[in-house]
Order: structure tokens, then C-alpha cells, then sequence
């Protein structure tokens, strides 16, 4: 579950200052002081309110995605790190609160840059935070403690975040050469081998279709079975896997044109659940790709149409493939743009990780313990259309691309409390740059 965190986290504030309603499902009269200092970046106060504010909204979104996606909205209060007992709760408001360190570091920053806001971005940061005003319960609004101002200051800084990710990484390489972008591209069917679970399984439904008197004494769940018996079968099984792979493989070599033939349809004559899959790799490293190893070091060899002679094996499954390019065109484009968008996300990043170094940072403990994130206090998001998008974020550094996309779907859909009417307004943003850390 941790990696779904990171995730939702880089997605939790996506359409930047879009209009959005923050609905508390919670404690009614639970109400938090927005206005003390919740941490200090170099003699700058940021309130509890701005952080409440951010930290709302991304809970928000993570309570709407659990709950469509997983069907439980029992998030919170879950347990992390049992180490150190953190919950997803306890994450929030520390993710939250890096990423504030670090809009306020590139807000002082930005001079050095010649980045400021222009009056027109001022007056529709100035409509946004009011629309939070209007358009929100007031008791929606003390359970989250954010005045008009700290909404317009967290516009602020996100909306200088936005106009300074370029200048940033202005200094970084853009040309990438073909040699180091190249993309080899192949076609596969991966034929999982079983495993001693599979076949208990497998068993286990076969049991179920005959009496009690007629299961065999060998079945792999009784426990009087040896693991030399089991071991046999299991290699039986999987014998039977590699030869289908090998059949497969030979009707392939047989086709008429083994560059173009339909890999999909040569397997199902053996196993119907098989479907072909298409996969590539960095041709001059080897290492930059998610096909297996074995696959990636057999097509080294192949060229444009050519079908591996050989069944590959890993410790997991049985690999048939031919090598459709050596030299994707487009792919290897894709390649040099997703390098570059690698070099500036370093760029960028290491001048956070420069500022933080050199910053003077202080963190209220006391004031951030009453912001609590749990289960019996969260949430729900909707969406206003009739309000424009403003942001003029480039989302070229994103570290979480998915999320943003998982994000955009999220953003048609629209969660509302019957107790709580009227709809916010947040810059979301920021989220992404929380999973840089």
C-alpha cells in the first residue's frame, strides 16, 4: 500500500486552481486555530491554516479515490510504518508540510529568477480565495481553519512554483543522442509456470465438483503428502507449461510471416487465456527496462522480424518473442523526451535539496499535533466547472505522471455531503512536487 500512497499523494491536488468543494464529514464543531504558526522557513511564518488548508484537500482526495477505487473509505487511520506506528493520517500532514517548506524556499528564491506575479494573475488568485469564502459552510470552514488569506497565499506560492520550474532547469542538456535514447521493441506471450499454491488450487476446485469418497489420498492439500510428491508434480505441471510454449513457438516459426502473425491467436490453440504484449528496452543499456532479462539479452542478437529460436526461462515464467524494431522511431523520440524531462526533475530537485540545506527551518510540533487526519474526521471532494482553470503549471517535472491521469478522471466526478452546501476553491497543483522528497 505504500506505493498507492505515493501515488494519490502526487495526485492529491491535480487541476491547479480549479474550483473544488471540501465537504467535512466529521465533528461538526471540531475546529482548529488557523491563525498560529505552524513552521517558520527563514524568519517567514507560515499559519496552520495553510497548511490545514492543503492537508484537507489532499485528504479529500484521497478519502474520493479509496473509495471508488478500493470501496473503503477506512484510510487514515491505517498504520504505515509499524515501526514508528505513522499512519497514512500522520503522512499527509508530514508530505503537506515538505512541500510547503519548498514552495516558501522557491518563493524567496524567486527573484533571483526575475519570477513575479504580474496583476492579472494576482486578481484571479484574489477570485479563487474568495470563491472559498462564498461558496463554503462556515462550519466546513473552522473544521479546516484557513482564512481567505492563507488560501491566497497558498495560491501564491503555487502559482510561482509553476512559473519557476523552467528556470530552474534552464541550464539543463537537451539534446539527447540517438545512441543514448535508442529503443529495441519486441512482441511477447509470457506463460507463468505454476506454483504449489496454483495446484492446491486447482485441486481444491476439482474437489469440489466429486464426493469426499473419490478425492485422491495425493492431493496436494493433504498434509500426509510428501514434499517429494509434491515436487513431482509441481515439476509435471510445469513441463506441460514449457512445452505449450514450445509448441507455440513452433507454430510461430511455421507461419507464413512470423514478423507480422498474430502471436495472440497461434497461443490460443493451447491456452486462450494468453495474450500477446508488446515491451521495449534502452538498446545500449540494457537495464533501463521492465522485460525480463533473459528476453532483453536473446533479442540483442535478433534483428528487425526475427523470432527467438529458443523458449526463454526465468524463475517465474516461460518467454516466447521476435524482435519487431532495433530502432523505434517513435519510441526512441519518446525516449529523448522522457530523458530530458529526467534532467530538469534532477535539476530541480537539487536545488531544493541546496535551499533546504541552507534554510533555517522550524516546525511548531505542538500547533501541527492539532491538526489530526483521521477516519472519524475526513472529507469529500466535488468539482464547480463553471469556474476556469488558471494554472500555468507545467507538468514536465512531474515524478508521478500517472497520477496526474488517475487525477484528471477523478476531477469529472463529484462526492457531496448533504449536510455541507457550496464549493471551494484550491490550486492543486503542488501535490506532484510532495513525491519529489
Amino acid at each position: 500500500m505504500k506505493s498507492l500512497w505515493k501515488k494519490f499523494a502526487a495526485a492529491g491536488l491535480t487541476a491547479a486552481m480549479g474550483v473544488s468543494m471540501l465537504a467535512g464529514c466529521g465533528n461538526k464543531d471540531a475546529k482548529i486555530d488557523g491563525t498560529k504558526t505552524a513552521v517558520t522557513i527563514n524568519d517567514e511564518a507560515v499559519s496552520l491554516g495553510a497548511v490545514s488548508f492543503q492537508a484537507r484537500f489532499q485528504q479529500a482526495y484521497m478519502y474520493q479515490m479509496y473509495s471508488q477505487y478500493f470501496g473503503t473509505t477506512q484510510i487514515f487511520d491505517q498504520v504505515m510504518d509499524e515501526s514508528t506506528e505513522k499512519t497514512y493520517g500522520d503522512q499527509i500532514k508530514e508530505s503537506v508540510l515538505e512541500n510547503i517548506e519548498e514552495l516558501v524556499l522557491i518563493k524567496q528564491h524567486a527573484e533571483e529568477y526575475d519570477v513575479a506575479l504580474d496583476d492579472e494573475k494576482k486578481a484571479e488568485i484574489e477570485k479563487i480565495a474568495q470563491a472559498y469564502i462564498d461558496e463554503n459552510d462556515e462550519k466546513v470552514r473552522a473544521q479546516i481553519g484557513a482564512s481567505k488569506e492563507d488560501v491566497v497565499y497558498l495560491l501564491e506560492l503555487q502559482t510561482i512554483q509553476d512559473m519557476m520550474r523552467e528556470p530552474m532547469a534552464k541550464d539543463v542538456d537537451t539534446e539527447v543522442s540517438d545512441d543514448e535514447a535508442q529503443q529495441t521493441t519486441v512482441t511477447y506471450l509470457s506463460l507463468a509456470k505454476k506454483t504449489e499454491e496454483d495446484l492446491a488450487a486447482d485441486e481444491s476446485a476439482a474437489d469440489e465438483s466429486v464426493s469426499d469418497e473419490s478425492v485422491s489420498d495425493e492431493s496436494l492439500s493433504d498434509e500426509s503428502v510428501s514434499e517429494e510428491a509434491k515436487a513431482e508434480k509441481l515439476e509435471a505441471a510445469n513441463k506441460e507449461v514449457k512445452e505449450n510454449a514450445e509448441k507455440i513457438l513452433a507454430d510461430l516459426k511455421a507461419s507464413d510471416n512470423a514478423a507480422e502473425a498474430d502471436m495472440t491467436a497461434i497461443a490460443a490453440k493451447y491456452d486462450d487465456t494468453l495474450t500477446a504484449a508488446s515491451g521495449q528496452f534502452t538498446t545500449n543499456d540494457p537495464t533501463d527496462t521492465t522485460l525480463d532479462a533473459g528476453v532483453v539479452e536473446a533479442a540483442a542478437e535478433l534483428k528487425d522480424g526475427e523470432v527467438c529460436d529458443k523458449v526463454i526461462e526465468s524463475d517465474t515464467h516461460y518467454y516466447v518473442f521476435r524482435v519487431d524494431k532495433t530502432f523505434a522511431k517513435d519510441e526512441t523520440e519518446a525516449k529523448k523526451e522522457q530523458i530530458v524531462k529526467d534532467r530538469k526533475t534532477e535539476a530541480y530537485n537539487n536545488l531544493i535539496d541546496k535551499w533546504k540545506k541552507e534554510a533555517d527551518i522550524k516546525v511548531d510540533d505542538k500547533v501541527m499535533a492539532t491538526l489530526l487526519i483521521t477516519d472519524s474526521a475526513a472529507f469529500t471532494l466535488g468539482q464547480d466547472e463553471s469556474v476556469a482553470d488558471v494554472s500555468t503549471a507545467d507538468e514536465s517535472l512531474a515524478d508521478e505522471t500517472t497520477a496526474d491521469s488517475a487525477a484528471a478522471e477523478v476531477a469529472d466526478s463529484s462526492v457531496t455531503d448533504e449536510s455541507v452546501a457550496g464549493e471551494s476553491v484550491v490550486d492543486e497543483s503542488a501535490a506532484d512536487s510532495s513525491t519529489d522528497k
